[in-house]
């Protein structure tokens, strides 16, 4: 296992060091510091749902509920903040909400035994149709100009939301690799007979787990609104497919067992790298689409044939 996890380092090294080379010889202006910035505060908004993704789908889980959950998130904090609720208050609301989420997931998939494709998805279309429904299929936008410039605001010269973003990252890295809670989450991935005969709960642990990966997505969609200046009820669509693709690029295992904070932080800023990349090059957004999800296919492909070879090797053994 830790042999194949510094494969993925490497290869994962390998990928940036050529993705740097072809821009630095292709694509002008990428490396100013405006554009590079620009590709970390993009950055961000994937990483923060995508870090609490890679503890489900080291379970073996998955979760298609982010992008509903962001979008209802954005809408329903945008309502709130007009109210003049105070930011702190919207973000605990949100924040129970996106709990709520988890905690019916976790519980369809892990009491209910219920495939995990199709609760998350149902969920996230429930999220996602709540979210059209409040605002009537309408962009709320945010009346109070703190709020925006909250979600706008420069720490140093560098976007507030870089320096959140990382908040975010570190505490999952230190709950996946520093706690006996990571340690749980990895041999629920591996072999969760180990936790049967220790006594833990699969189904309280699978909650917790299905609940901080709606919580992260519910706040990410909050701070994507107060950026935006609005909360649009569609704002959260492509996020569920672009932190899948961050996840796997990061080399997360989607058949479970493996997966480490940094390299998703790591391909969470692939997937924007590339996605600048074609921007700058003026490709249709359209192709950039069918170039992305072509993508994706490929490494998880490559995810599936390296667990194929790590389940015969155990065999073997």
């Amino acid at each position: 296992m830790k042999k194949e996890g510094k494969n993925k380092a490497i290869m994962e090294a390998a990928l940036l060091l050529a993705l740097f080379a072809v821009i630095c010889i292709f694509v002008p202006g990428f490396l100013s510091k405006a554009n590079l910035l620009n590709v970390l505060r993009q950055a961000s908004y994937t990483v923060i749902p995508a870090v609490a993704l890679t503890m489900v789908i080291i379970t073996s889980g998955i979760n298609l509920s982010l992008g509903g959950i962001m979008s209802l998130a954005g809408v329903l904090g945008a309502i709130l903040i007009n109210k003049n609720l105070s930011p702190v208050v919207v973000f605990i609301i949100v924040g129970v909400m996106g709990i709520a989420c988890g905690i019916l997931n976790g519980y369809l998939i892990a009491q209910m035994r219920l495939p995990a494709f199709i609760c998350t998805y149902t969920v996230g279309q429930i999220a996602a149709g709540l979210a059209l429904l409040i605002c009537n299929a309408k962009a709320v936008r945010v009346s109070d100009p703190d709020f925006i410039a909250f979600g706008n605001a420069r720490v140093f010269g560098v976007q507030l939301i870089i320096f959140i973003a990382a908040i975010f990252a570190l505490g999952a890295w230190f709950l996946l690799h520093r706690t006996p809670f990571g340690i749980r989450v990895y041999a629920l991935g591996n072999n969760e007979t180990i936790l049967r005969q220790e006594g833990i709960s699969i189904v309280k642990l699978q909650i917790i787990i299905y609940s901080l990966s709606c919580l992260f997505s519910a706040l990410c969609g909050v701070l994507l609104m107060a950026r935006l200046g609005s909360g649009s009820p569609v704002q959260g669509e492509d996020y569920t497919l672009t932190c899948i693709a961050a996840c796997v690029i990061g080399g997360v295992d989607m058949a479970g067992g493996y997966g480490r904070i940094p390299n998703t932080v790591v391909g969470s800023i692939i997937i924007c790298i590339i996605n600048n990349i074609l921007n700058l090059l003026a490709i249709n957004n359209n192709l950039q689409q069918i170039i992305l999800g072509s993508l994706i296919i490929i490494l998880v492909g490559m995810s599936a044939f390296s667990a194929q070879g790590r389940l015969k090797l155990q065999a073997k053994y």
